[in-house]
């Protein structure tokens, strides 16, 4: 449901806003329940989807799933060609 043009952008805009990951979210619930809320994404990320300072904090495991899934498929297509 993405709308970049006429009268309903706004109204996409407004809802996109629900869904938006705040760094000061993950910050508060780190700083009061003394606990990490993680956080993963598929990648690339859209504009609007998440605030990019989460990416130099604990929370972010989306980088660190890019770098596993390089070995996975190393041997995903090892099995597949029987070496």
């Amino acid at each position: 449901m993405q709308c970049t043009k006429g009268p309903e952008a706004e109204k996409f805009k407004e809802y996109m806003q629900r869904y938006f990951v705040r760094y000061e979210t993950l910050e508060k619930v780190r700083q009061v329940d003394g606990r990490n809320i993680y956080i993963t994404h598929t990648l690339p990320r859209r504009a609007g989807e998440m605030d990019l300072r989460i990416d130099n904090t604990p929370s972010q495991l989306y980088f660190e799933a890019i770098a596993y899934s390089v070995s996975i498929r190393m041997a995903l297509v090892a099995a597949i060609l029987g070496v």
